[in-house]
């Protein structure tokens, strides 16, 4: 069993793998010879650098949306699905008059 403390590179791979395919979708390092290294990689190959660019991007647009994470977070917690959102607060309210031609009335 590996006792070493988990450095913070290592940490964010760790956390990241189970919401990006590593090397397809985003890269990752363990250190900074890895970082030099994966870097040098994807300045020498554009075709590999645009795909994951657009897979990346496409697995943010879709599976890292607020909506979804308040799904995630709303099924960890075991709370009853959807519900309807409450209510904005009076001071977020927008008033029900038009503005006038000189701005807002008071």
């Amino acid at each position: 069993m590996n006792t070493q403390p988990m450095g913070a590179e290592s940490l964010a791979a760790a956390l990241t793998k189970d919401l990006y395919e590593i090397g397809v979708e985003i890269e990752t390092y363990g250190d900074a010879a890895e970082l030099v290294e994966k870097s040098a990689r994807l300045s020498a190959d554009s075709a590999k650098r645009l795909s994951m660019r657009k897979l990346g991007q496409r697995r943010a647009l879709t599976d890292h949306t607020i909506a979804r994470s308040l799904e995630r977070i709303t099924q960890r917690l075991g709370l009853p699905r959807n519900r309807a959102a409450p209510s904005a607060p009076a001071a977020m309210t927008p008033p029900a008059k038009e503005p006038s031609p000189g701005g807002w009335s008071r």
